[in-house]
């Protein structure tokens, strides 16, 4: 049996509740129903055309994609988003899809519910094996899918692929490098470098974030006011002081949930005080009202 007509049973057999896919609100969404893990955490909150030359015709110099019908098509991007969601996408089944006519900008929505995930996004939150996943993303890519493509709560592939996968830097990286825009926003205001700060591992997501091509607003304001910076501070140890390189700012004034000042959090050492030398003394230089140092230039 082939892969085509594995993934085509796999499709016909897969029966995926909308409850499976709640993910798609927290992809987007650092502000979760559950309880936060941190005081910062609660802050955020057409087919293919081809065929047969005739018997005059000169023989073509490439191979078209073969010709597919309708329910053809259809049966594909079912299998597609169905191995999407399994995670058991290879560039070989991938191939075989896209020739019977899948659509790499399709929408899943799982058990008919109202969530509503483009492929893409899909694979990138779900494909497994680590290998694979660069060639069948930039595969998808190539084929037409919209890498920006953002779902009913205003998450990418790229946000949710590096909240759910298993191996985040491998997807972002992939992402990044082929038009990922980190300055697109969710529906808390987050941009792709708060969503960085937030996964795991954040010191090696925030750097592809910020070394990508597309320029990234490193003090974007989410929908609190709450800039990368003040995030930074107490979700995400060692980043504070390459943020402030890249010129980001925070107001030490700026109070958390909690209760607490941006400042005072810094300052306390504590669980949430991640506060790198730069950053503190750049924050309490802008509180007492002095110049405050900032980037490679004071050191």
């Amino acid at each position: 049996m082939t892969s085509l007509a594995v993934a085509h049973r796999r499709a016909a057999s897969t029966i995926v509740s909308a409850a499976a896919f709640t993910c798609v609100a927290m992809a987007c969404n650092p502000e979760p129903a559950a309880a936060p893990t941190s005081a910062a955490q609660a802050e955020s909150g057409a087919e293919s055309i081809g065929g047969s030359p005739s018997a005059s015709s000169p023989k073509p110099a490439a191979r078209t994609a073969p010709v597919s019908s309708e329910a053809d098509a259809a049966t594909a991007t079912a299998s597609l988003l169905a191995a999407c969601r399994s995670g058991d996408l290879t560039t070989a089944t991938l191939k075989e899809l896209l020739d019977a006519g899948a659509d790499v900008n399709a929408i899943d929505r799982p058990g008919g519910g109202a969530a509503s995930n483009p492929a893409l996004m899909v694979a990138a939150m779900n494909l497994s094996d680590r290998e694979q996943i660069a060639p069948v993303l930039e595969g998808m890519i190539a084929a037409g899918a919209d890498v920006n493509a953002q779902n009913g709560n205003g998450a990418t592939a790229a946000s949710a692929g590096i909240t759910f996968n298993d191996h985040p830097e491998v997807v972002l990286q992939t992402l990044i490098d082929h038009g990922a825009d980190p300055n697109l926003v969710d529906r808390n205001g987050n941009t792709l470098l708060f969503t960085a700060l937030f996964a795991n591992p954040c010191r090696r997501l925030v750097p592809i974030v910020l070394n990508g091509p597309i320029e990234v607003d490193v003090n974007h304001e989410n929908n609190r006011g709450m800039t990368p910076l003040a995030l930074s501070i107490t979700v995400c140890v060692g980043t504070s002081d390459l943020l402030l390189e890249r010129g980001a700012t925070a107001d030490p004034d700026y109070r958390y949930r909690n209760g607490k000042t941006v400042l005072e959090i810094a300052i306390s050492g504590d669980s949430l005080g991640n506060a790198g030398p730069k950053t503190l003394a750049y924050l309490k230089a802008r509180a007492a009202g002095e110049r405050a140092p900032q980037g490679p230039a004071d050191d």
